[in-house]
């Protein structure tokens, strides 16, 4: 399940069957919030559709909302996370071996990273708790912190497919992902319809596919 925003005026939120391939809801939002999430969740089990497994992108509060259903966090979603703390090319060697256990996670299992991470703190430790020159007491490095701590406390998360080989989960968004990408691709001879006739054009294409 994912969201798509259309420059900020209105957003689409779908929910795919990783087995059908097939969009099994879809709502209009202003904005993208998890009790949207929640809503939708809710809709289908009240239809009697049984969740087998639900693949997010590790928005905060979603993870953990459901903890009778395996939740999997979007790798992508999390390396992208990793960028943005670190950047694509990080100065330090710290940062740059941060990043690449971001870049190596579908290599992994949960006990591997997990010892990885240790080796790399244990490694980095002194860089990692460095204080501001000008600050004693803030950190130094507070980006290649956030990147670290992003990471570890999704590791729960993040290997879910593993535990659950028999479900076929998804450890990425890709599907809805791809979705969106052809969805857009067919409103672009159409640019110049009002949102109103967007949205009309968006519900019909998702009800041809479903």
């Amino acid at each position: 399940m994912d969201t798509t925003h259309f420059k900020q005026r209105f957003a689409v939120l779908i929910l795919m069957d990783s087995l059908s391939l097939k969009p099994i809801y879809f709502r209009f939002i202003s904005a993208e919030k998890n009790q949207y999430y929640f809503d939708a969740i809710s809709a289908l089990i009240e239809k009697g559709i049984n969740i087998q497994s639900i693949t997010c992108d590790g928005r905060r509060g979603l993870l953990n909302a459901y903890p009778n259903i395996p939740t999997q966090m979007c790798h992508f979603h999390q390396i992208g996370r990793g960028i943005f703390y670190l950047t694509k090319s990080p100065k330090s060697e710290a940062g740059k071996e941060l990043l690449s256990l971001y870049y190596s996670l579908k290599f992994q299992t949960q006990e591997t990273l997990t010892l990885a991470l240790s080796v790399w703190l244990n490694k980095h430790k002194g860089y990692f708790n460095e204080h501001s020159a000008t600050n004693p007491k803030r950190f130094k490095h507070k980006r290649l912190r956030s990147a670290y701590w992003g990471l570890k406390r999704s590791i729960n998360y993040l290997f879910t497919y593993q535990a659950y080989p028999e479900l076929n989960i998804a450890h990425t968004t890709n599907l809805v992902e791809s979705f969106f990408r052809q969805m857009k691709v067919k409103l672009v001879p159409h640019q110049g319809l009002t949102d109103e006739h967007k949205m009309m054009f968006i519900k019909d294409f998702v009800c041809q596919k479903s």
